[in-house]
């Protein structure tokens, strides 16, 4: 893991610590938990609050007291399912329990996990768009050797971004050739030399990850609420 994927882990650990000092004082050691301790740490979770059981809470202004967010959750039991699983496999602590299954997401958290668009305004769409199309070599950021990337490549993820709505990761995996051409239901070659109507849709084939499978999605059609159709 990285530094800063450290430090957070050991935030939530620490929680967890303070949470045991108040609620099962005797459990003082991690070779002492069970399946037991464990259900009541996930019970417990999903009824707190933003600021429970935290060192400070400069930084949190008016989100104390409010019940953490899903993901929240997800990152606390995450780090507990890191650390014993580490610490099993290390042979540090006795295997009394599988960290995956007695620290798994219940389906209450789980369900709430996903992607939480935000709807752009018109006026500030409309300010992206006309900066990407019109994005000169003057606007890149460049560094004594001169600029990083060539224009012709940010120009081309930029288009990407703007007319797809895909992620980084998204867009990085996109392959020579992911490009398809169809109007009202019959594909366009993509070497055609005819005119692209109006309303033809272009298809980008994003291919699989190690979370995901693969997906077709369209890229071009009408602006809505930020959104392409």
């Amino acid at each position: 893991m990285t530094p800063r994927t450290r430090s957070g882990v050991r935030s939530n650990l620490l929680k967890v610590g303070r949470w045991l000092r108040a609620e099962h004082p005797g459990v003082g050691d991690p070779a002492d938990w069970t399946r037991q301790t464990c259900a009541a740490w996930v019970a417990a979770l999903d009824r707190m609050n933003v600021g429970d059981y935290v060192q400070r809470t400069v930084g949190l202004k008016d989100r104390v007291g409010k019940p953490l967010a899903a993901s929240s959750k997800e990152g606390q039991l995450a780090a507990l399912r890191r650390f014993f699983t580490d610490c099993q496999e290390w042979e540090w602590l006795p295997r009394r329990f599988d960290p995956q299954r007695a620290l798994a997401t219940p389906r209450s958290i789980a369900a709430l996990l996903g992607p939480n668009p935000r709807v752009i305004a018109d006026e500030i769409w409309a300010k992206l768009l006309w900066a990407g199309l019109n994005l000169a070599q003057e606007d890149l950021p460049q560094t004594r050797s001169g600029h990083f990337y060539p224009i012709e490549l940010v120009r081309a993820i930029t288009v990407t971004w703007l007319f797809s709505g895909l992620r980084s990761d998204e867009i990085a995996r996109l392959r020579v050739g992911c490009i398809r051409w169809q109007h009202q239901d019959a594909p366009i070659p993509g070497d055609s030399d005819q005119v692209l109507a109006r309303d033809v849709v272009c298809l980008l084939d994003v291919p699989t990850h190690k979370t995901g499978t693969a997906f077709t999605k369209p890229g071009v059609g009408e602006p809505r609420n930020g959104r392409w159709r």
